[in-house]
């Protein structure tokens, strides 16, 4: 059983009995996030993008509810209450929110990580001679999941 602080590490990928070359390493108690982007194709590898969001995506951004709305069968003393508890409850708590992995901003996606990606592929294009075609995987840590990610 590998215990769980062990990590496997390949040497050389053309060496000859590479499966000997297999070693294990105990790992550092580091708690590092390293973010990186690069393009990947059948006969050709990209740079690595090393990228850090400055604004945390997964920071909850400031909220105001909305004072209650008056109905129509409502009293005005009524109204007035829940207009006073809304009041008085106005400090709310924040809502804790727990981050869901790897994640950016849609706005930091398009100005820092995908001219990278463009301008690799314009260098493909003049290498071959030929078009190539962007996929974007639509991971949600692109920001492309969400309807208010800016």
């Amino acid at each position: 059983m590998v215990e769980p602080h062990i990590e496997r590490l390949l040497r050389v990928p053309n060496a000859s009995q590479r499966l000997q070359s297999l070693q294990e390493t105990r790992s550092l108690p580091l708690n590092v996030t390293v973010h990186v982007a690069s393009g990947v194709s059948y006969d050709h590898k990209g740079p690595l993008v090393f990228y850090n969001d400055p604004a945390c995506p997964t920071v909850p951004k400031a909220y105001r509810p909305r004072a209650p709305r008056r109905s129509g069968i409502e009293s005005e003393e009524q109204y007035a209450e829940n207009v006073r508890i809304f009041r008085e409850t106005a400090d709310r708590p924040e809502v804790e929110l727990k981050p869901k992995g790897n994640s950016m901003s849609q706005r930091f996606y398009l100005k820092e990580v995908l001219p990278h990606h463009i301008k690799h592929i314009k260098w493909l294009e003049a290498k071959y001679n030929r078009k190539f075609l962007f996929i974007e995987d639509n991971d949600p840590s692109h920001g492309t999941h969400s309807k208010n990610n800016p």
